[in-house]
């Protein structure tokens, strides 16, 4: 995921985390996210001083999602089953955010319990889908 994200992240480009304590490695890696805002948090656990971010309602994500040209969808799957479950419901629900956004998946990784979703705008009709990770205007 750290390697996808530092070859292919663009500028503009947002993330949106699900999973449990999914949304706390950007605090890890602070070098490969502090260009890529989390769409879904409205405060990070650093700047509560807590353990857990302060999500986003949805009216600011959908907000947010309407002027992101692309975002990475990160999931975590390393949780206990019940956690799993309600990980999966929020991913669930979180990739039909998108869609109704205008974001469609352009690339998709899968990789030990992490998941990585490329989703960017729909191409307008007439227009070629084109190679997500293209220079920005060669897209």
């Amino acid at each position: 995921m750290l390697t996808t994200l530092r070859s292919h992240a663009a500028p503009g480009d947002g993330v949106l985390f699900s999973g449990g304590r999914c949304d706390l490695i950007p605090s890890a890696y602070p070098e490969v996210f502090a260009h890529l805002p989390d769409l879904g948090t409205t405060e990070t656990a650093a700047e509560r001083g807590t353990l857990d971010n302060q999500p986003a309602d949805p009216a600011l994500l959908h907000q947010r999602l309407a002027h992101a040209p692309r975002v990475w969808h990160i999931t975590c799957r390393h949780l206990s089953t019940g956690s799993r479950q309600t990980a999966a419901r929020t991913a669930a629900s979180q990739e039909h955010t998108l869609t109704r956004a205008g974001l469609s998946p352009a690339y998709h990784h899968t990789a030990r319990d992490l998941e990585i979703t490329l989703y960017q705008r729909r191409p307008t009709a007439g227009q070629p889908a084109g190679d997500p990770f293209a220079e920005p205007g060669r897209r």
